[in-house]
């Protein structure tokens, strides 16, 4: 590990922090009310650093609580990894069981404090990263968007269905500044790479999946 990274682990953050570090594999596990589930994670880097639980440990104390906003809410786990070209890659993690419309926008929202936070916990360990670095996953059982090319709702807001423009084009916007009369209009707006991972249901009743960065 590199020293400046390994000085930041052991001396910037306190026992609640839960990570670990250079492992050929990290398991990643969500318990919702759904149920469970499992992504077995292979690494082919020598410098990993894998957070767990990130979502439990996310709350900084001086952010905006408003639900409005969102920014109280992180995803699951994220891993630094440094590639074999020695630059630093991140990847984000979000378990779900079934993903639709109004879970994408919710992943969309979470996200926007997640990339901050991460970003700023980089600065603090030293790790440039860029954002053609950053890919985001989503694990799910079942893809519940709809086949109708706008949908309607509550607010009269005509709603154009992401299935088509994100979830098949391996790509989501995390917004930044969003319009204060339609919560569905990015004004800005930050595009990363995304993966959709399909889980299986074990006889166990468990979500099991597996993944090689």
């Amino acid at each position: 590990m590199e020293e400046r990274v390994a000085y930041a682990l052991k001396n910037f953050f306190t026992d609640k922090f839960i990570y670990e570090t250079n492992q050929l594999s990290y398991e990643l596990s969500e318990n919702d009310k759904h149920g469970k589930s499992k992504l077995l994670v292979n690494i082919n880097a020598n410098e990993s650093i894998c957070v767990k639980n990130f979502d439990d440990n996310s709350k900084w104390g001086i952010i905006n609580g408003s639900k409005k906003l969102s920014l109280n809410k992180c995803v699951d786990h994220f891993i630094f990894q440094k590639n074999s070209m020695g630059v630093w890659e991140l990847h984000i993690f979000e378990m779900k069981t079934s993903v639709g419309f109004k879970t994408w926008q919710n992943i969309q929202y979470k996200m926007r404090p997640s990339y901050l936070r991460i970003k700023a916990l980089a600065i603090y360990l030293g790790i440039p990263i860029m954002d053609a670095n950053i890919t985001v996953y989503t694990t799910y059982e079942h893809d519940k968007f709809t086949s109708q090319a706008y949908l309607p709702n509550k607010l009269g807001y005509r709603i154009f269905d992401v299935k088509s423009e994100e979830w098949n084009a391996d790509c989501i916007r995390v917004p930044m500044i969003v319009s204060e009369d339609n919560p569905f209009d990015f004004i800005t707006c930050i595009p990363l790479q995304h993966q959709k991972i399909k889980m299986q249901r074990s006889n166990d009743n468990i979500l099991e999946g597996e993944i090689s960065l």
